[in-house]
């Protein structure tokens, strides 16, 4: 029972600190202020229980208890007894917190759309070819089926929900209970939340920057991505094409079981019966379809070489990619090469043709063989002709022939011909020379034709012309003419400077590139290895046949750049001729007027974006600054991006002029 008087005392040694009375109900402490404070120091600080156990925790950098007690037993020296746990530590709270582990959940869709998982992916580090940059996927609770949607900007993903709103419960006759997705302002903008609202559909976020609470969606994303880089490697397709292997993969991934629906598939559990898999074939393989009757010639190739990209999404149908054209091709009537094999099989193939198709006749006769563009000849067999066996065959005249050999060869051509002719057809031939033949040997060496247009028998090195395979007196007019240019065209810079000609030609297109502030000289910034350039020479003819002038061009070296470091995309849209032949048909039928514009220079009117280094023309280094460099300001023939840079550049100003855009249809139309 209390008494009314008090003592405290020292734990370690007993020793009188106050001693306390009371009065009035109230308890007074005797002692100096010094001694007191010296206790409360002592008490949090020396020797004991809990404060023990808090000096010897900071004294070894907040070790945690279980640890210290572990130092006890034998493995340092000098410890005292720490006889309970500590208390919780500020310092460590706000040191050491981290996030609490995320359990499974266990809670489960029981119908379908009863719960949505929703994310979006991006952006891709390039856009696709149809501009596109994010990923938008929709997948299913109960059945886990995955829908992909590909997005140009992340301010569509409205739009697109809504358009996948109407069409999956349309599809599923059931509407839907709730979506999930994280707290991205495309998820949680005011309109998102009011059209959630207006259908009745609820709306559940994950915490801010916790991802995990999304997880079917965030591992639907990862194993999309990886599928798409390994399809992407395996064939070595163009990485513009990452959105069709997208679209791909969701495709295949609903035909796939799943430890989640009990190692059933998506498709199965969605349709009510299980998917079939025997049209499946290997993404970016080589394949062939078949071109519509309408739309080739009897003699024509009946198929077109494509890369298979995917499966249509509209129709029982394949999505290619027809490289030749440029074009991308649905079609049911393919013929795959899955097989590297093959592959290389057919590039063998094809490589022949080409080489095959180099080959020109030196002169066209109706008896003979026409040449059909886009035909494609039989291998290993040799074209012949329909006449008779004893007839010449065609003789292709090469650069180091002498223009006598030139001419004997035409005789001699031109005779048996003429003879085949008058044993078929009597009488003398009204047919005139070639159409596509320009100057005639008397223009071009008059030497060589004699005064009544007949060909000299006897050549000026002295040479016999062989009577019986030569004709002595033939008209002029049944001579062949040939398109035998004397135009000289430089191969390198040197050649082209021993000529005024091709040096003034050069100096117009250097003025003309400065004029056109195409580049500005600049140091070579440390690292960067600038693009080489050279000039290429070409003669311009008119209509007739003549010289109308000598055309130098300035191209860069773009075989020498980088993608992601000196240009990004190079996909330019190409016009279709089927837009072209509407536009003919309306303009017939209106009595419109045509205007027709050609752009000169064209590609040098692209605007680049990119950091673009080349070394300066050859011949044209401005002197006292030959250590600089070009950076490029404007595009230049032979950068990869110079056909993306003037279609942006072409597309920019008619929507200026308020002119609409058909980028879905024809991306060259602009009405």
């Amino acid at each position: 029972m209390f008494d009314g008087k008090l003592e405290v005392r020292k734990v370690s040694d007993h020793s009188l600190v106050m001693r306390g009375t009371e009065e009035e109900r109230l308890l007074k402490l005797q002692g100096t202020s010094a001694h007191a404070q010296h206790f409360s120091y002592n008490s949090h600080h020396e020797e004991g229980t809990l404060p023990s156990s808090l000096l010897w925790h900071a004294r070894f950098g907040h070790l945690n208890y279980d640890s210290i007690c572990l130092l006890k037993k034998n493995v340092v020296a000098g410890l005292p007894t720490i006889p309970r746990k500590l208390k919780q530590c500020d310092a460590c709270i706000l040191g050491k917190h981290s996030k609490q582990s995320f359990h499974d959940s266990h809670s489960r869709a029981h119908r379908k759309l009863e719960l949505i998982h929703s994310d979006l992916c991006g952006p891709m580090p390039i856009p696709s070819a149809n501009g596109n940059k994010y990923i938008m996927t929709f997948i299913d609770d109960y059945t886990r089926i995955c829908w992909v949607y590909l997005l140009k900007n992340k301010s569509d993903a409205f739009q697109t929900f809504k358009n996948f709103h109407k069409w999956i419960e349309n599809d599923a006759q059931s509407h839907i209970g709730s979506i999930r997705t994280d707290n991205g302002k495309e998820y949680t903008s005011n309109e998102f939340e009011n059209y959630l609202r207006q259908h009745g559909i609820k709306h559940k976020t994950t915490v801010p920057y916790n991802p995990q609470q999304n997880g079917v969606a965030e591992r639907m994303n990862r194993t999309i991505l990886n599928m798409v880089r390994s399809m992407l490697f395996f064939k070595n397709v163009k990485i513009m094409f990452w959105a069709d292997v997208v679209l791909c993969v969701a495709y295949i991934k609903n035909r796939c079981p799943s430890n989640a629906i009990r190692n059933k598939t998506p498709y199965e559990l969605w349709y009510g019966h299980v998917p079939s898999v025997k049209h499946l074939r290997i993404f970016g393989s080589t394949c062939y379809a078949l071109i519509p009757k309408v739309h080739r010639n009897k003699l024509g190739a009946r198929s077109r070489k494509c890369i298979f990209l995917g499966y249509s999404n509209t129709s029982k149908a394949y999505h290619l990619y027809d490289e030749v054209n440029k074009k991308f091709v649905v079609s049911r009537d393919v013929i795959f090469l899955e097989s590297s094999k093959s592959d290389n099989v057919v590039e063998r193939q094809l490589d022949r043709l080409d080489r095959f198709a180099k080959t020109k006749s030196f002169q066209e006769f109706d008896n003979q063989i026409p040449h059909l563009e886009g035909g494609i000849p039989i291998l290993d067999q040799h074209v012949e002709s329909s006449s008779e066996e004893n007839s010449t065959p065609h003789e292709t005249p090469t650069t180091n022939d002498s223009l006598s050999d030139v001419i004997d060869r035409i005789g001699r051509l031109n005779l048996d011909s003429v003879q085949t002719q008058s044993m078929e057809q009597p009488g003398p031939s009204e047919k005139g020379p070639p159409k596509w033949l320009t100057k005639t040997l008397e223009s071009v060496h008059p030497d060589e034709v004699g005064k009544t247009g007949t060909i000299n028998s006897n050549r000026q090195n002295g040479g016999d012309v062989d009577d019986s395979n030569s004709p002595v007196d033939m008209d002029a007019s049944y001579v062949c003419e040939l398109n035998l240019s004397i135009d000289f065209e430089p191969t390198s810079f040197k050649e082209a400077t021993s000529h005024d000609e091709w040096k003034e030609a050069m100096q117009k297109e250097y003025d003309a590139l400065i004029k056109n502030d195409t580049w500005k000289l600049d140091d070579r910034p440390f690292g960067t290895k600038p693009i080489g350039c050279k000039w290429v020479y070409k003669n311009k003819y008119k209509s007739d046949g003549s010289l109308e002038k000598h055309k130098a061009r300035l191209v860069a070296k773009g075989f020498a750049q980088k993608e992601g470091v000196d240009y990004e995309e190079t996909f330019s849209p190409t016009v279709k001729w089927d837009t072209i032949w509407i536009l003919f048909a309306l303009a017939t039928q209106n009595s419109w007027k045509f205007h027709q514009m050609d752009v000169k220079t064209t590609f040098l009117n692209g605007d680049l974006k990119e950091n673009v280094f080349m070394s300066q023309p050859e011949g044209f280094a401005v002197k006292g600054h030959e250590h600089k460099v070009c950076k490029l300001v404007k595009s230049l023939y032979g950068l990869k991006q110079a056909p993306r840079a003037w279609y942006e550049k072409l597309t920019e100003n008619p929507l200026k002029l308020n002119f609409n855009h058909f980028d879905l249809d024809d991306a060259t139309l602009f009405v």
